[in-house]
């Protein structure tokens, strides 16, 4: 019975054992195998090349005529033309010196256009270039001619004139220049200066007293050098001046011609150009020395010559606000010292008596308030101490900016004080409201 049971339980286990063989086989063979590992990529051919890229768009043909960033229109490469305009119109209110009786003198009263022009500039080949500006200077200011029995007024006499007309050509880039024509004379840094960005309202009382010009300016040949990096700069020219009248074998317009010129250093910003402004709403930062000469003698009969010479200090620097940018607040000025010597009652110019004249002008800017307030003081004075024209000037006012030198108004006043008047005499007050317009 014993031994049965044995055999039972040994027949048990070997069934038991055989299942459990069974059992693990069957999961195994029920697993998923595991997926092929992919070869590894060859590398690179190091010495292979590699594909050409593809080449880059032609560039956009540049098309003509079109307008350039400064308003010129753009003929073709090199060439361009420009057109502006500008107007000064003045309401003046101005006393007379010569009193009346005892009273002093009276007022008048004009409406006119201190300037009226038409501005007119092209560029050719990149190194030809040629001005233009036509004017009506002080059109409707009134002047009286005629008699006492008979005075006549008039407002438009003057009209339509060519106030500068000159063609430059760069000889060596901007290291030499050739001018000629109808152009400023380059006297000084004042003469030079822009009628658009003037310090106050207008020239130098003094500023007309260069002889045979119109406007300060003269026809002839003009040499002009821009060294050191544009800071340094030289202009010299031979002018028509005074032309002599023809006497015994000479004929007219026999003597030498008028010789100017004018250097100029710029310590800080360079500045280039025909003119120069008196201020730059915080855009610059200039300042500079200036000095020039103008000189003429007649011959046969020979007279002692007229000459004439000026040194300027000057400058524009900005306050506040960002000089690269939009600009800001500035303060600016201008101080002159200039000499003249017409030769005596029998030189070339024998009605500009010798004298010394200073004149200096400062003007602040604030362009938060679009607003300058500018002041004056001017003087005339004459060797010979039997002269009684002997001037001072002061004065001064408030610009209001529209839009910067396009658009503004001036309110001006000034007094003239007479030191060595005669009884017959007053010292004078003019005040003055003036409009402008400008583009180019």
């Amino acid at each position: 019975m014993r031994h049965s049971a044995v055999l039972v339980s040994s027949s048990f286990r070997s069934k038991l054992v055989a299942f459990l063989l069974l059992l693990l086989s069957s999961e195994a063979l029920g697993q998923t195998p595991p997926p092929e590992t992919a070869p590894a990529a060859a590398p690179p051919d190091q010495g292979a090349p590699l594909p050409p890229s593809p080449p880059p768009p032609p560039p956009e043909a540049e098309k003509y005529p079109r307008v350039g960033r400064n308003r010129e229109i753009i003929l073709g490469k090199g060439s361009w033309l420009r057109f502006g305009g500008q107007l000064q119109a003045w309401i003046d209110y101005v006393q007379t010196s010569t009193k009346a009786g005892t009273d002093d003198g009276g007022y008048s009263l004009n409406f006119f256009n201190r300037r009226a022009r038409f501005i007119a500039a092209a560029t050719f080949f990149d190194d030809l270039f040629i001005y233009v500006i036509l004017d009506a200077p002080r059109i409707g200011q009134a002047v009286q001619s005629g008699t006492a029995m008979a005075p006549v007024v008039n407002k438009f006499g003057t009209g339509a004139l060519v106030q500068d007309m000159f063609g430059e050509i760069k000889l060596y880039g901007d290291q030499l220049l050739l001018a000629g024509g109808l152009m400023f004379i380059p006297f000084s840094r004042h003469v030079l200066g822009s009628s658009t960005t003037r310090l106050g309202i207008d020239t130098a009382f003094t500023g007309a007293l260069v002889p045979n010009t119109s406007g300060s300016r003269d026809t002839g040949f003009q040499l002009k050098s821009y060294l050191l990096d544009d800071h340094f700069e030289i202009r010299v020219g031979v002018f028509s001046g005074s032309r002599q009248a023809a006497n015994g074998d000479n004929p007219v317009a026999h003597n030498a011609p008028r010789v100017t010129g004018f250097v100029q250093y710029n310590f800080l910003d360079p500045e280039k150009g025909y003119v120069y402004p008196g201020y730059n709403f915080g855009k610059k930062m200039v300042l500079g020395v200036s000095a020039g000469f103008d000189f003429q003698k007649n011959d046969s009969p020979q007279t002692d010559a007229y000459s004439a010479f000026n040194a300027v200090v000057y400058g524009s620097y900005p306050l506040a606000g960002d000089a690269s940018k939009d600009g800001g607040d500035e303060i600016a000025f201008e101080a002159m010292y200039q000499h003249f010597d017409g030769g005596g009652t029998t030189g070339a110019v024998p009605t500009l008596f010798k004298q010394n004249d200073v004149n200096v002008d400062a003007q602040y800017y604030n362009k938060d308030l679009s607003l300058g307030v500018f002041g004056k003081f001017e003087m005339q004075k004459f060797d010979d101490p039997n002269t009684a024209g002997d001037t001072f000037w002061v004065g001064g006012g408030l610009k209001y900016f529209v839009r910067e030198a396009y658009c503004n108004f001036t309110l001006a006043y000034f007094r003239a004080i007479f030191p060595n008047k005669p009884a017959t005499r007053n010292d004078t007050n003019e005040l003055t409201l003036q409009l402008q317009v400008y583009l180019y």
